[in-house]
Formats: structure tokens, sequence, C-alpha cells
């Protein structure tokens, strides 16, 4: 299901954004794995615990992106396992402390790799009152889309149905155990996180001002991918056919996408029609040879455009400053000449930051023609910074 997805947003987390998301994912995986280790054996390695913060600290120094996906939710599942030990009358063990002093050291490390002078920034503000709105008309449709929802058919939706409601039964099933006051296995507690992941993505995001993305959730994706394995781990007779079910959904999921996704996409010769295309087709007719937009954005439409149009990343519309740690500095003045003519391709949710930019330039920056959500602005002169 990973490796064959039934979106273009999935591809794009592959594919085009694989520099900065396989990181954040291979550190995940290796996380979770000296986590899971250390509640096997309850006992730590030196070693592995050292290259975990170090990592935790690296990953801080490309932003708050890691946090959010492994150490925040990390931090909270650690805390309700505590809490299970407690409350199932135990106390806890020198190897529990351990663990969690652990955990809080992998949190620690990662923020403070955020806070560097050198670490890439990102801004945004809270959107408290609106922040249920946005979870259920952006968010929810945004986590739908990437998981296949809205290109699957309905066969597809009927499989992606079956393994989320096994990887929902699996998750109720573990929060029973706390309840009943059981030992959970290591898996379990692993379980727990990556299910915790995507859920505080979701809703970070929702409260706040960030734009949604599908390609945020994409550890959604991983929790059905990892609770149709901790089915077929699982010995009971009873449960063969489920596991039938189960498996024969993600076999089915697999073939159909790769006939509904990658066969058209090898056969095509264009890039699909879409805002992006659209964007990147005016500023080749216009000679717009330079452009500047957010990272997500950037990175795409220089993809599309086949790289005739250099379109550089920037950090934030309200700056206009380079992207740290995922961009080159030669595409940013002093490294390029200013007097040329520029242009910034801005979304719509972005437009009362990119008007804190536009302060004292407006005779200089003029909006020039809007395609869907993207605006484009042009100047004969490039305001971008190398620095925030």
């Amino acid at each position: 299901m990973l490796a064959l997805p039934a979106d273009y947003s999935l591809l794009e987390v592959l594919y085009l954004f694989a520099g900065y998301y396989a990181v954040h994912t291979a550190v995940l995986f290796f996380t979770l794995g000296v986590y899971g280790g250390s509640l096997r054996r309850k006992k730590f390695k030196a070693g592995e615990w050292f290259l975990s913060v170090c990592l935790a600290f690296l990953l801080g120094m490309q932003g708050a992106r890691g946090l959010l996906v492994i150490y925040g939710p990390l931090l909270a599942v650690e805390v309700i396992r505590c809490g299970a030990v407690l409350w199932a009358g135990k106390r806890l063990k020198q190897a529990d402390w351990m663990i969690g002093i652990w955990v809080l050291m992998n949190c620690l490390s990662n923020f403070l790799g955020s806070r560097l002078p050198i670490s890439a920034g990102g801004d945004f503000s809270r959107n408290i009152r609106k922040g249920l709105y946005k979870l259920w008309k952006v968010v929810v449709p945004d986590i739908v889309g990437i998981m296949g929802g809205h290109s699957s058919g309905v066969p597809g939706r009927i499989c992606l149905g079956i393994l989320l409601i096994n990887a929902v039964v699996i998750l109720f099933a573990i929060l029973y155990k706390i309840w009943k006051k059981r030992e959970l296995e290591a898996m379990e507690w692993i379980y727990l996180v990556v299910c915790a992941s995507p859920v505080m993505t979701a809703l970070m995001v929702a409260f706040t001002t960030v734009e949604s993305t599908g390609r945020y959730y994409f550890v959604f994706l991983a929790v059905l991918s990892l609770a149709a394995v901790m089915l077929l781990a699982r010995q009971e007779n009873n449960l063969i056919p489920i596991k039938v079910i189960c498996w024969a959904a993600a076999g089915f999921l697999m073939v159909g996408n790769l006939f509904h996704l990658y066969v058209p996409m090898m056969k095509s010769k264009e890039p699909p029609e879409n805002d992006y295309k659209a964007v990147v087709d005016f500023l080749k007719e216009n000679d717009y040879l330079l452009a500047y937009a957010s990272f997500e954005n950037a990175n795409t439409m220089t993809l599309v455009s086949d790289g005739e149009v250099r379109v550089a990343p920037a950090a934030s519309v309200e700056k206009m400053d380079i992207c740290k740690w995922l961009s080159s500095k030669e595409w940013y003045p002093p490294e390029i000449s200013r007097d040329q003519v520029t242009a910034y391709v801005v979304t719509e949710s972005q437009m009362p930051e990119f008007f804190v930019f536009l302060q004292d330039k407006e005779d200089e920056i003029k909006r020039i023609w809007q395609t869907g959500k993207f605006h484009i602005y042009v100047s004969d002169y490039n305001y971008a910074n190398i620095e925030d």
C-alpha cells in the first residue's frame, strides 16, 4: 500500500519530497525500534539511546515536524504507559523511569535543535475559533484523499473501509486491555505511537493557520499497514477468515492502484492539467523564469516545468526567506542579481502573510494573474532574502 498509492499526494511524499520525508520516516521507525526494544528487554542500550537523541537534535534543525510526527506522540504514549502501570496497581521500576527519561531527552533534544539560529523555521498562528470547521471541511477530506478515498472507486473504498475497521478494532482492543489492567506487548505500545502521530498532526493543522495538504497525514497509511501486520501475527484460529479478508483487501488495493495510477501516468506524455501546470505555463509564456513560492508549491512547479522555470522555495511568504537545509543559497540574492524580473506565487490562504511582505512595496510588486488558489505577483527587482 505504501509503495503503490491511489493518490498523487502520496506520490509527492515518495518521490518529490523524498529528501525531506525519507529522513523523518527513517528516524521515526528507528526511534520506534529503540522504544519497542527497550520495553521488551526492560533495559536500555546506551549506544542506541545516544544515537536516537543525536538524530532528534539533527531532525529538529529541519523544523518542528519531527516533534509533531515523532517525539510529541512518543511522549504522550509514554505518559499513558506510565499511567497504565500505576493504574494496574504496580510501581514504576527503574527500567520504566529510564525509558521515560530517554523519551523526554528525545523531545528536549529535538526542541533545542529547532531553536538554533541556523534551523529551519515556520510561522503560523492559532485558529481556535474555526478549528473544528477546518478539521471537518479541510483536514478530514485531505486525510481521506491521501488514503485513496476520493480516487479508489467503490471497490477500493470498500477495501479501505475493511482495513480501517481492522485498525480501529485493534486500537480499541489495546485501550480495553489498558482499562482491564492487563500488560501490553511492546508492539502494542508502538502501534499507539503510530496512531497518535497523524492524529496530532491533524489537530495541529486544524487549530493553526498552517495550510493543510494530504501529504502531512501519510502516516495514516502506516497505521493501516501495521494493523494488518498485527492481525496476521495473531495465532487464534478463529481469526483466519478475518485475516484472509483483510489481506485480500490489501492485495486488491495494491493491484488496483497499480493500474489506476501508475500505468496511466507512465503512458502520459504531459503533466496532468491542474493549477500547478496553469501557473507554470503562464510563467513560461511571459518569460518569468525565476519565481518564489512556499516549499510544497515551489518543488511541484519546478518539477512540472521540467526545470524550465526555477521556482525557489521560501520558508515564509511573509519574509520570502530561504528554506534552510531544504534549498540552495544560489537561488537567492545576493548569490544572484537583484536586478531581474521576479515572480511570487502565493495561495489564497497565504495572502494575509504576503500582505506583510508587500508593505512599502505596493508600487513595485504588482498582481498580474490568478488561477484557482494561486495569485501571481511580479516585480522588476528581486526582493527575496537569503536570511530571515
